[in-house]
């Protein structure tokens, strides 16, 4: 009889340890879940990196360091003045006297667009947008 109580214990941690493992596997798929949220839904998807050929841009490159591994972009506004298709940035969360510019890079329909948004001339964030118009 005693050793049947042992088995029990022995069955009952093994269920715990089981169960443990349940909910960090829940955990991961949850966190999966928001980080694939993120990259479906225009505006809050980013990127700290865009590949521009055989040159890759990251964030805190100057504009010409942009211009010459990417080319010209398909638009370029002012930041307060975004293409609205990934979000753009809004004029109250400029800071005054800061120039900002927004350059957009429409690769074609079989890729996503990316919103290049420069402070004072440096690369601050790279935005995802939906697949391209051209």
């Amino acid at each position: 009889m005693a050793s049947a109580v042992k088995y029990s214990y022995v069955l009952d941690g093994g269920d715990a340890m089981t169960n443990g493992m349940q909910i960090a596997r829940r955990m991961l798929v949850v966190a999966l879940c928001f980080a694939g949220i993120g990259r479906a839904v225009p505006g809050l998807a980013w990127d700290r990196t865009m590949s521009c050929g055989s040159g890759l841009v990251v964030v805190g490159a100057s504009q010409s360091e942009v211009l010459s591994k990417c080319g010209e972009p398909t638009s370029r506004a002012s930041s307060g003045q975004g293409s609205g298709r990934s979000g753009g940035s809004r004029r109250g969360a400029r800071s005054s006297g800061s120039a900002g510019e927004v350059w957009t890079y429409d690769r074609g329909s079989s890729q996503l667009v990316r919103e290049l948004h420069f402070k004072r001339g440096q690369l601050e964030r790279i935005e995802v947008g939906g697949y391209g118009r051209k």
